[in-house]
């Protein structure tokens, strides 16, 4: 459940697998509902590295500040998109 009204950020994590390591993916290139990833004091996008479901894989998390996300309070779903970049 996302609080639209709070000042905070939604963590979102991208699961690595055998198959697929997130931590490839750059998070600048992420979106959210139309919201891009937060940036921390220094401008670096708000993403770590860590096992974000125990299961022994690195996995991609990042944030999203939730006054950004373009999502209305019946809305049951959200598009994590990513672009490409060269």
């Amino acid at each position: 459940t996302v609080n639209l009204k709070s000042k905070g950020k939604v963590p979102v994590a991208i699961l690595s697998s055998d198959e697929f390591d997130a931590a490839l993916v750059d998070p600048a290139t992420l979106t959210l509902a139309g919201a891009t990833v937060a940036l921390r004091p220094n401008g670096t996008p708000h993403a770590s590295l860590e096992d974000a479901n125990a299961d022994g894989i690195i996995d991609l998390v990042v944030q999203f500040e939730t006054e950004a996300l373009q999502l209305a309070a019946d809305d049951t779903q959200a598009v994590l998109g990513a672009g490409v970049r060269f």
